[in-house]
């Protein structure tokens, strides 16, 4: 039973050590990417963004992402889609 514990504990102990190193790893990795930016962040602030440039860059996000998602949810007098 001594052994048993003993190989528990090791076990433990690996998973403590390797899966936050393995986190931060990622972590980095997916920070070298350039994140999107918007049609304000592409123009330097000189022009605001526009219906075309949010749809495009909530897309890059999208597929930049696991963790970002969105739908329409409706659409404009003007016909064009409301996003969340």
């Amino acid at each position: 039973m001594k052994n048993f514990f003993a190989k528990l504990a090791s076990m433990f102990t690996l998973l403590i050590i390797v899966f936050p190193v393995s986190g931060i790893s990622a972590q980095e990795n997916a920070n070298t990417a350039e994140p999107p930016t918007t049609g304000f962040e592409n123009t330097n602030g000189e022009e605001w963004t526009t219906h075309e440039e949010e749809l495009e860059f909530l897309e890059d996000l999208n597929n930049a992402s696991e963790r970002v998602s969105y739908s329409q949810v409706g659409t404009t007098v003007n016909g064009k889609p409301i996003l969340w």
